[in-house]
């Protein structure tokens, strides 16, 4: 039998506990105007140590790059397969570097490993929706450009954690409209395998998270759109 004071204790125990998720839960309710005014963090858009860092989308003045890695001996004109990284930070933050040490491992292995950054709320004071867009407009570029960068356009992983496991998902969905101006529609933006590390496969799962949408949540959550061809 548990004493007083043990009760005590496992009583205020379980009470932090129960105070500590309803603050978390507090901070994430915010407005899409409060996240977009939020801290973009650490934020290293070019990677010092890829090989080539080109620019496959240029938004309201900002470039975006896909840092790339190759395996030792890559010449030109070679065709290795590709794995594509996006970072997670909740559509809200959080930088390429994230995936820089996965993209040196697969780089080791033969693979043309590419870390790719792509517009987030609080920086570029935009949606969700951009992100998705972006991630769409960096497949396409990699697949449009595939013999100049030394890859097999259809062996192609993409690949990502929380906010960019599921948006290596929504790639594959394909969902009519949600391009950036002047993406080539013809390139299928759907990769030849995805993996995703604890993706987001629910957009309308809590409040703030339909905020990050606006409006779109329904339609571009991935839980949606499972069927057998995909």
């Amino acid at each position: 039998m548990l004493t007083v004071p043990v009760r005590l204790s496992l009583f205020c125990l379980l009470l932090l506990s129960l105070t500590a998720c309803k603050s978390k839960l507090e901070k994430k309710d915010l407005t899409l105007e409060e996240m977009q005014q939020g801290d973009g963090g650490k934020y290293t858009p070019v990677l010092p140590d890829a090989a080539a860092t080109p620019v496959y989308l240029q938004r309201n003045g900002t470039d975006m790059h896909l840092n790339i890695y190759y395996p030792e001996g890559h010449m030109e004109g070679d065709s290795a397969p590709c794995i594509v990284f996006f970072f997670g930070g909740g559509f809200i933050n959080v930088s390429p570097e994230q995936f820089a040490e996965q993209c040196r491992h697969y780089s080791s292995k033969g693979y043309v490993a590419i870390a790719a950054d792509y517009r987030v709320i609080s920086r570029n004071q935009c949606t969700a929706v951009e992100s998705y867009m972006d991630a769409k407009s960096a497949v396409r570029y990699i697949r449009a450009n595939a013999p100049a960068l030394g890859i097999a356009p259809n062996h192609l992983v993409v690949s990502g954690g929380s906010a960019g496991g599921g948006l290596a998902l929504m790639c594959a969905m394909e969902v009519t409209g949600y391009n950036n101006p002047g993406d080539d529609t013809t390139i299928s933006c759907r990769p030849d395998a995805i993996v995703a590390f604890n993706p987001v496969v629910d957009m309308e799962e809590h409040t703030f998270r339909i905020r990050k949408f606006d409006g779109a949540a329904a339609a571009l959550s991935p839980l949606r759109h499972i069927a057998s061809t995909h």
